[in-house]
């Protein structure tokens, strides 16, 4: 398990009158909701409609390699190389120590960057040369081991 708490946290941010997104001043602390703002505006201030944002947990399975069918839960950052402390150890000698690095970012979207490894990140086969977002089903090869992305939505 990655610790996750599983309540829904929220922090009502300022909201300025006229702003259209609601989302200034968001942290990661408040990411999990969505703020909209509608409906009439009471006498000195504005109403606030609350929408939940379906919470995402990410997996990485091994689908050829030295440790295939080993499954790993994805956390807000996740490293992966042979030397990859608190993240994906790849026994693969054509991994570097720090190979690669899943994020999920604020969108709920999983993104993956090559950290500047001898061999390369590919995804479904194509090298990657920036931040690169992956979805369900995606293969992530580092090395010569390959890895296959699985997510879950739940409403929190």
């Amino acid at each position: 398990m990655s610790g996750r708490d599983d309540r829904t946290r929220v922090r009502m941010p300022s909201v300025s009158p006229g702003s259209s997104s609601g989302r200034a001043g968001d942290s990661d602390a408040t990411r999990h909701v969505r703020r909209e703002s509608g409906g009439a505006k009471p006498a000195g201030g504005q109403t606030v409609r609350m929408q939940v944002v379906p919470r995402r947990f990410g997996w990485l399975i091994v689908k050829t390699g030295a440790r295939i069918g080993q499954v790993h839960q994805l956390s807000e950052v996740t490293d992966l190389g042979r030397g990859a402390a608190g993240g994906i150890v790849i026994d693969d000698e054509k991994v570097s120590e720090q190979h690669a690095r899943v994020r999920v970012d604020e969108e709920g979207q999983f993104v993956l960057w090559d950290l500047a490894s001898t061999n390369g990140t590919f995804v479904n086969g194509e090298q990657i040369m920036a931040a690169t977002p992956i979805v369900e089903n995606d293969e992530v090869r580092v090395g010569s081991t390959v890895l296959v992305l699985k997510t879950l939505d739940i409403e929190a």
